[in-house]
């Protein structure tokens, strides 16, 4: 098992995909550091003023959430896919065996796309922490990210950053749930576009029936941001995801043991 997660992660973070989808996540939260529209008063002057998730007067934000599941497709949604077309899957698997081989894809996939997700947003965050303070934000300043009363506002308003790893480790699951979809696609269709493009047609099927029945905060579009701009509830983030992680693995299992049969 190790010696298949090591050359999978191995592979996974030198592949052009990966890199491409990291430097994507780059350019977007560098667009939001150039669009975002700046505060003069050092009284306001912070962190969570200006970053991507958190203010929308920057283009970063909207483009960073709309764009997730692409990311986290190019990262690691096809790993799967590139080994079934080119003959691979089988050579690997003779050298050990079913179990190892999907399971290390699939904790492989997951990760990849958990990374992508959040490594430019800690970079951007580490960024301007070098410029601007990160210090817990007076509710009764002009501009405030996160209303009072807000999913976790009691948190962020006595330590943004806790918030914000909250909001990180969220995204990192879903990045890699999203990942994931890639690997169980991959078994019903060989070609890569189908592969690549699942975890969006997924990410916004749910985000399209949910605003039609009036609840667009069930999403992770609708969830994922920071600044929240629906009213949240934790429990409904992680039951979702619980939900829809038993459903990708039973997919995969159910697949592997059909393939063997």
């Amino acid at each position: 098992m190790s010696r298949f997660l090591k050359i999978e992660f191995n592979r996974v973070f030198k592949s052009k995909s990966f890199l491409a989808a990291l430097a994507l996540g780059v350019l977007i939260v560098l667009i939001q550091q150039i669009t975002v529209a700046r505060y003069y008063s050092t009284a306001e002057e912070n962190v969570f003023l200006y970053l991507t998730g958190y203010d929308t007067t920057g283009l970063g934000t909207n483009l960073y959430y709309l764009l997730l599941p692409c990311l986290v497709a190019l990262a690691g949604a096809d790993l799967l896919g590139e080994d079934r077309r080119s003959g691979l899957d089988i050579f690997s698997r003779i050298r050990g065996n079913d179990k190892q081989y999907y399971f290390s894809k699939s904790i492989v996939a997951f990760i990849a796309g958990g990374v992508v997700f959040c490594l430019p947003l800690i970079m951007e965050l580490c960024a301007l922490m070098l410029v601007y303070p990160s210090t817990p934000l007076d509710y009764f300043v002009a501009e405030v990210p996160v209303t009072y009363g807000a999913m976790f506002s009691n948190i962020f308003y006595n330590s943004p950053l806790t918030y914000e790893l909250i909001f990180l480790v969220i995204g990192f699951a879903y990045g890699g749930l999203f990942a994931l979809i890639g690997i169980l696609v991959s078994f019903f269709s060989s070609s890569k576009y189908v592969v690549l493009l699942s975890p969006l047609a997924i990410y916004y099927g749910v985000w399209i029936v949910f605003s039609l029945i009036g609840y667009p905060e069930f999403s992770p579009f609708g969830f994922l941001t920071p600044k929240q701009g629906y009213p949240l509830n934790f429990y409904i983030i992680w039951v979702e995801f619980l939900l829809l992680l038993v459903v990708i693995i039973m997919g995969i299992i159910w697949r592997v043991k059909n393939e063997k049969s």
